[in-house]
């Protein structure tokens, strides 16, 4: 079973399911929840549920510079355990951040909610 998340292309090869969730927390890939290891199966299944290619951006990340491909966001729906269904949902949801009006760097560094008041 390959897992294809990591810091290689290739992901991780393991022998078991149980591994691979074990691989996940040993790789700092998960916050310490449940996570579904994102084999290349489950990944394409869920890219299968939407029109966008794999290496389609997203949304450009500014504070680590970093694109967001429809891969990268699919292998992380697939970790979450959502359903294939719900991805053209979810990366609409991804694009939507990408408008300026959004302000990804405002909503990181709040104590607040993004939507509280200071007059509140």
């Amino acid at each position: 079973m390959a897992v294809v998340m990591g810091g290689a292309p290739e992901g991780i090869d393991v022998d078991d399911p149980w591994e691979a969730i074990e691989a996940c927390y040993r790789e700092g890939w998960t916050d310490g929840l449940p996570v579904v290891p994102p084999t290349e199966a489950l990944v394409e299944k869920m890219l299968s549920a939407g029109p966008w290619a794999p290496d389609h951006v997203l949304l450009y990340e500014p504070v680590r510079a970093r694109a967001v491909s429809a891969a990268k966001a699919a292998i992380n729906a697939v970790m979450a355990g959502c359903r294939p269904e719900y991805l053209p949902v979810l990366l609409a949801a991804v694009e939507a951040m990408a408008d300026p009006a959004f302000n990804p760097n405002g909503v990181r560094v709040t104590a607040r909610g993004a939507g509280a008041s200071w007059r509140a």
